[in-house]
């Protein structure tokens, strides 16, 4: 997965993240350097924490290197702990994992401890209830969808505004503002999705409850 804001000249803030084994793995982080004061490197995690969310991901792992001081505090800030990394995840194609070696300041950190999508669960009911099961598990995970969908874009949006308030090119300005008009029509559009989604699950559990009865 990948998040990418181009002004069709300059890369301004990127990250490219895959999932592997149940975990997800941060392969690309960057934010252009006159816009790191503006605090997006945080804004990006947090699309890695709703994707991982989504997903049902136990672990979120990067690799990084000691000299990335300031990237460093970014991730212990949002969770992130080191630790030594097993020979199982050489599976995982880590960046730095093939010769991975402390003493070129080589480390690896990881978040276990991040937002989760609550499941719904289904005990002791009627058989007649269960026809509608799987109806329920799909709209709720459409539901879920909808609303992780829905707070990506307006994590993007809170991105294109703070990029928007630093000094660009009166073209990157202009391409911003047509890509914030974009996302609130997108988001707009993602909403009323996913209070339709909300509805038909309301209608869902009542029905599963009359029949649990």
């Amino acid at each position: 997965m990948t998040y990418i804001f181009l002004n069709n000249v300059d890369l301004l803030v990127l990250i490219e993240t895959k999932i592997i084994f149940g975990k997800l793995i941060i392969e690309k982080l960057w934010v252009k350097r006159a816009l790191r004061k503006a605090k997006l490197g945080s804004k990006l995690i947090q699309l890695a924490f709703e994707r991982a969310n989504f997903f049902g991901c136990d672990e979120i792992i990067l690799a990084t290197n000691l000299a990335f001081g300031p990237e460093i505090s970014l991730y212990l800030k949002s969770g992130f702990v080191l630790r030594a990394p097993k020979k199982s995840e050489k599976k995982l194609d880590l960046p730095f994992l093939d010769d991975f070696q402390i003493n070129q300041g080589n480390i690896l950190m990881s978040c276990k401890d991040f937002p989760r999508i609550a499941k719904m669960k289904f005990l002791d009911i009627k058989s007649e209830a269960l026809k509608l099961e799987d109806a329920l598990l799909d709209i709720t995970d459409s539901a879920n969808y909808w609303k992780t969908n829905i707070k990506s874009y307006e994590i993007e949006l809170t991105i294109l505004k703070e990029i928007l308030n630093h000094a660009l090119s009166n073209a990157a300005n202009k391409w911003i503002k047509a890509r914030i008009k974009d996302n609130n029509r997108e988001l707009k559009l993602r909403k009323a999705y996913y209070l339709e989604d909300l509805e038909k699950q309301a209608y869902y559990i009542k029905l599963h409850d009359i029949l649990k009865k």
